[in-house]
C-alpha cells in the first residue's frame, strides 16, 4: 500500500494536478496540501513502507518457527524458504504490483489512499520531522559536489517525459532551451558574404534606394568593407530627413556598433542585447576581422525555430524532395540541418572542426572546391553538388541512406 502511495502521489502529471487545483473537493485539496511538503510526505511513506516490510518478515519468521517445530525442517531448507518465498511475496505483492497499478492510475490511486496517507503522515510526524532535518543538514556540505546533469541527459528526459499528445514543436522548444547555453555566436551568425551594408560615402537618395531594395530595418555602415564598420543605421531614424530637400547628412544618424567575438555564447549575448537594448551585433574573429552579423532574431530562433514577419521574403535555403532527399543551400548551418532533416545531434560533431555551414563542411572533407555533379559521402549521407562556382558552393542535394545498424 505504501509503495503504491509513493508512486501515485509523485507521478501525478501537470494535467492531473490542474484537475486537483480546480476541484472543490476537500479530499483533492488535501492531496495538494500533502504535495506542498514533498520531503515530509516521502519520508512518511518510506518509513511506513519499511515498517510494513519488517512486520511481514517478523510474522513470517514466527510462522516458520511454529511450522519447523512440527515438521522439523533442515536449517538450510528453512533459510531458502525465508529468503526466496518471503522476499518474492514482499516484492510481488508489496512492491511491483502496487507500483505498476499506481503508475497507470496515479490520480485514482492517490484519492483511494488519501486517508491512509494522511493518517500515516500525522502518526509518523515526529520521525519524519527528524529525518527531514537530518537530511537537510547532511545535504549542505554536499551541494557543491553534486554531479552536473549533462545536456544529453536532459534531452533524453524531455523525450521520455513528454506527453505523446504534446506537439513536436513543444519538445523542440524545450530542447532549444536546454541547448541554448551551449551554442556559440559562430554557429548562428550570418556570414559576411551574405551581409547587406551601406557605404558611408553614399548619398541620401542612394541610401533610400538601397534600403528599398534590401528591405532591412538596421544596416551596418562601412567605410570600404565590413572590416571597417563605422556604426549601425536604423532606418526609422531616416524618417525625419525625408521631408528635407537636397542631400541631407544622414551620416549623423549612425549609431555605435556593438562587436562580439565568435566564441561568445548566445545566452550571454541575449543578456547583452537586453541590457543594452540592441537588436544587432557585428561578429569579429580572433584577428579582429568581421565574420558577419548576428541579430536578436537569430538568437531567439534557436529556441522557437524560424521567425517570419510580414516583410520577410521566403529564402529557399532548403526544400524537402522526398522523405530521404533534400535540396540545400550551401550556407545552411549544420545546426539547422540537423533539425530540419531530423538527424542525430552528434551527426557532424567529430568532423565539423571549426565549420558551421554545410558548404564549409564539404570543403573541409573534400579538401578543395568540388565540381558540379560530384558526390561526397559522409556516414549515411550522400551530398551531390548541383551548383558551384570558383568562390562558393550554392546548391547541394542530400540523400539519407538507411542506417546499416538499424537493419542488423
Amino acid at each position: 500500500m505504501s509503495s503504491a502511495t509513493e508512486v501515485a502521489f509523485f507521478s501525478l502529471t501537470p494535467k492531473e494536478l490542474e484537475v486537483l487545483r480546480k476541484s472543490s473537493s476537500k479530499s483533492d485539496q488535501k492531496i495538494l496540501h500533502l504535495l506542498r511538503q514533498p520531503r515530509s510526505l516521502l519520508a512518511a511513506i518510506l518509513v511506513a513502507n519499511n515498517i510494513f516490510n519488517v512486520g511481514i518478515v517478523l510474522v513470517a519468521t514466527m510462522l516458520l518457527n511454529d511450522i519447523q517445530s512440527v515438521v522439523g525442517w533442515e536449517p538450510w531448507f528453512r533459510f531458502l524458504i525465508e529468503v526466496l518465498a518471503v522476499t518474492s511475496l514482499i516484492l510481488f505483492f508489496g512492491e511491483v504490483t502496487p507500483k505498476i497499478f499506481a503508475s497507470h492510475h496515479p490520480l485514482t490511486t492517490a484519492r483511494r489512499l488519501l486517508l491512509f496517507t494522511h493518517l500515516t503522515s500525522r502518526i509518523l510526524h515526529p520521525i519524519t520531522w527528524l529525518l527531514t532535518r537530518t537530511t537537510q543538514f547532511l545535504e549542505k556540505p554536499m551541494n557543491n559536489d553534486t554531479e552536473q546533469v549533462s545536456l544529453q541527459d536532459l534531452r533524453q528526459v524531455i523525450d521520455l517525459t513528454s506527453d505523446k499528445e504534446s506537439p513536436e514543436e513543444e519538445k523542440d522548444i524545450l530542447k532549444g532551451i536546454v541547448n541554448f547555453g551551449n551554442i556559440s555566436v559562430r554557429s548562428i551568425l550570418k556570414s559576411r558574404v551574405d551581409v547587406k551594408y551601406i557605404s558611408i560615402g553614399m548619398s541620401f537618395s542612394e541610401v533610400i534606394n538601397y534600403i528599398n531594395e534590401c528591405g532591412y530595418s538596421r544596416l551596418p555602415v562601412v567605410e570600404q568593407s565590413l572590416d571597417q564598420v563605422k556604426g549601425i543605421l536604423y532606418v526609422k531614424d531616416l524618417l525625419a530627413l525625408l521631408p528635407m530637400e537636397g542631400n541631407p547628412e544622414w551620416q549623423s544618424l549612425i549609431r555605435p556598433a556593438y562587436f562580439v567575438p565568435e566564441s561568445k555564447k548566445i545566452d550571454d549575448l541575449l543578456d547583452d542585447f537586453k541590457a543594452k537594448r540592441l537588436h544587432i551585433a557585428i561578429v569579429v574573429d580572433e584577428y579582429g576581422g568581421a565574420s558577419g552579423i548576428v541579430t536578436l532574431e537569430d538568437v531567439l530562433e534557436e529556441i522557437f525555430g524560424d521567425i517570419k514577419d510580414e516583410y520577410d521574403e521566403e529564402e529557399e535555403l532548403w526544400s524537402q524532395l522526398s522523405p530521404t532527399e533534400w535540396r540545400l543551400d550551401g550556407s545552411v548551418l549544420l545546426n539547422d540541418l540537423v533539425r530540419i532533416a531530423d538527424l542525430p545531434e552528434s551527426q557532424f560533431e567529430s568532423i565539423r572542426g571549426d565549420n558551421d555551414s554545410l558548404a564549409g563542411l564539404i570543403l573541409e572533407i573534400n579538401g578543395t572546391f568540388p565540381t558540379n555533379g560530384q558526390e561526397i559521402k559522409i556516414d549515411n549521407l550522400i551530398f551531390i553538388i548541383e551548383s558551384v562556382n570558383t568562390k562558393r558552393i550554392h546548391k547541394i542535394r542530400m540523400v539519407i541512406l538507411p542506417d546499416p545498424e538499424e537493419n542488423e
